[in-house]
């Protein structure tokens, strides 16, 4: 289960921010809060109002904020999905996003009639696993506490993926 928050830069591109990796069937999480590959003060002036609205509106975290470089992330999240026989992630933009880093079968789940993320994340049964940074405010979106929601209603619902 993989899930990512991120930004969109001047060219609309996905720019990860934070992302985590949580197994289905074993007891392995990672997560990351990605540094952006330019400064934000690069971003044209409607970016930056959109990043701005995303840091304090959705996820917490600024633009120039993270602790690792994206290319380490890259690596680093290769390592972690390299036994993974399929990736599950919620969100077409999200799925072609590892899609195109990951060398495994990518399964969206919206196709699997996924519930909405507002639904699933009100969700009592399922965990309550936040990253640190997330820990204290609840109000923002965390990718450790989502990719951990959306493992749970995979492993509930695994009728939905056998062939």
């Amino acid at each position: 289960m993989v899930d990512v928050q991120s930004f969109c830069d001047n060219e609309n591109k996905l720019i990860v921010k934070e992302c985590a990796v949580v197994a289905v069937g074993f007891p392995y999480i990672q997560h990351w809060i990605v540094k952006s590959p330019h400064d934000f003060h690069d971003l044209i002036t409607s970016k930056r109002k959109a990043a701005s609205w995303v840091k304090t509106s959705h996820l917490g975290i600024g633009w120039n904020e993270g602790g690792v470089e994206y290319r380490q992330f890259v690596k680093e999240l290769e390592v972690a999905c390299s036994k993974a026989r399929k990736i599950y992630v919620k969100g077409a933009t999200k799925a072609d996003f590892i899609s195109r880093l990951i060398d495994t079968e990518v399964i969206e789940l919206t196709d699997h009639c996924a519930p909405p993320l507002s639904q699933l994340m009100q969700d009592s049964n399922a965990s309550l696993m936040r990253c640190l940074r997330h820990s204290d405010n609840a109000e923002y979106v965390c990718a450790l506490n989502v990719a951990d929601k959306l493992r749970y209603w995979v492993t509930s619902n695994s009728h939905l993926f056998t062939s």
